[in-house]
């Protein structure tokens, strides 16, 4: 499974702006016509007071949403401003943030070849990734070498996972156990992947996370 990454679950960016906020719940509750066009009235703003590091924001969250629809010219078209702004600014969490897009843009296209070389170098300067994103980096790398057939480096990205998740607070991160499961079962460890898929499970049911269960 796929975690899209919320604004909020930023390490070093701290977005207090009412209007991104405002968007951000909408996208959650999927009410997307709300978001975007409280989106498009947050970029006019921004524009107006050169507010360009709330402005990458703005393309950064139109990405995600139009991803979610499986939009994917438009999203890459969104990525594409966000990544622009983001080397205007200097900011190396915007870029990790925008690769991470551009990343799920590319495994929603099935290029599961491309996404493993897009994460891999980013992974290889880990000074430029916080912890939560080298999660969410690795799981994405597991889930492409998965589809691609490497099960090896799957279970090695999904394992690396979960020991960054012991930094945190792990139990933000189960959906782990179900993608490490998923692989076990196709090695034929049925044994592993029944442990796994169990504490899928039970995270998911306690997390009201059912997408991961099923």
């Amino acid at each position: 499974e796929i975690k899209q990454l919320p604004l909020n679950d930023l390490q070093s960016i701290q977005i207090t702006d009412a209007l991104l906020d405002t968007a951000e719940q909408q996208v959650n509750r999927e009410r997307h016509l709300d978001a975007w066009n409280t989106l498009l009235n947050a970029e006019d703003v921004y524009r107006k007071h050169n507010r360009l590091e709330l402005l990458s924001r703005v393309h950064w969250m139109r990405a995600r949403m139009l991803h979610e629809l499986k939009e994917f010219d438009a999203a890459k078209e969104e990525i594409d401003r966000s990544a622009t702004l983001a080397e205007r600014l200097g900011s190396e969490e915007y870029k990790a943030e925008t690769a991470y897009l551009l990343a799920t843009n590319l495994y929603g296209r099935r290029e599961y070849e491309l996404v493993y070389q897009l994460i891999e170098n980013r992974l290889q300067d880990s000074r430029a990734i916080s912890l939560k994103n080298a999660i969410h980096f690795h799981n994405l790398a597991g889930l492409s070498r998965g589809k691609a057939g490497d099960l090896y480096e799957a279970e090695i990205h999904f394992l690396s996972a979960l020991d960054i998740s012991k930094h945190l607070n792990q139990e933000q991160y189960g959906f782990l156990y179900g993608n490490l499961g998923h692989v076990y079962s196709q090695q034929g460890r049925l044994n592993d992947a029944i442990k796994y898929l169990a504490l899928d499970f039970e995270w998911s049911k306690n997390n009201h996370q059912f997408g991961s269960a099923s």
